[in-house]
């Protein structure tokens, strides 16, 4: 039983171009996440609460931390 992903990927003809596409799609992904979270939560939160978010990023950042140090798998 194979997958329906690669039997798609097994009909293209050139999978050069299809690597291409989904690095492109890949890249435009983490932009836009990127651009998201630098400046579009920042603009709201000072919209919003009208405070540097950065102050309160680093405040919460020793927290952050320990949290990314401790979790458990």
């Amino acid at each position: 039983m194979t997958s329906l992903l690669c039997a798609k990927i097994v009909e293209v003809p050139n999978v050069r171009d299809l690597v291409t596409q989904l690095g492109l799609f890949a890249v435009t992904v983490t932009v836009g996440i990127l651009m998201y979270q630098l400046i579009f939560i920042q603009l709201f939160y000072f919209l919003i609460v009208r405070k540097n978010p950065f102050k309160f990023y680093l405040g919460v950042l020793p927290a952050s931390v320990t949290a990314f140090a401790v979790q458990s798998s």
